[in-house]
């Protein structure tokens, strides 16, 4: 299944966890959902749009955007724990 230029992006961001000037990430190949190449002016977009999100920051440096995510957006990971029940059954909870 096919993931959303904007979900694409937020999850690039996020594992890189660096700072990206817009044109480099707009000179990237995104693949739309229906399999087509983002323009770059539709990249522009989906990183405003995840911006309005409060999904990521943006920081202007000489005139120029540079994105990073907002890692305090980003949701808890949740760790699998094993629980050992009375008649010796397992369980795993996610905590």
């Amino acid at each position: 299944m096919r993931k959303s230029v904007q979900q694409q992006l937020l999850d690039f961001l996020r594992s890189d966890g660096g700072v990206h000037a817009s044109g480099n990430l707009q000179r990237r190949e995104w693949k739309n959902m229906n399999g087509t190449l983002a323009t770059p002016r539709s990249i522009v977009r989906r990183l405003e749009e995840l911006t309005e999100e409060g999904k990521l920051n943006v920081e202007y440096i000489n005139n120029h955007s540079h994105y990073s995510a907002n890692m305090l957006s980003v949701p808890p990971k949740k760790t699998p724990t094993i629980l050992e029940r009375e008649d010796g059954s397992r369980v795993v909870v996610f905590v």
